[in-house]
């Protein structure tokens, strides 16, 4: 799916908020590292209704939310 990243940076690319950055870039990490596709698929299910509130969509944390709902449906595209 993504061929190389920097590790401070999102492998898509920069959002422009550096905390952000960081964030996805740790989770890309934690999803490459699960060992199959439904394994990641999970993961990212978890880590998409870790909270029960959602904020203002222009909130990091639903920016953050939001790259992750879009990997999960590339991946689950890769699946079918």
């Amino acid at each position: 799916m993504w061929s190389q990243w920097h590790l401070d940076c999102p492998p898509a690319g920069t959002t422009g908020d550096i905390a952000l950055d960081k964030r996805l870039a740790d989770a890309f990490r934690a999803l490459i590292a699960r060992p199959d596709l439904p394994s990641r698929l999970t993961w990212l299910e978890g880590e998409v209704f870790l909270t029960d509130h959602f904020p203002n969509p222009n909130a990091p944390a639903d920016r953050y939310r939001a790259t992750l709902i879009r990997w999960w449906l590339d991946l689950h595209g890769e699946a079918i």
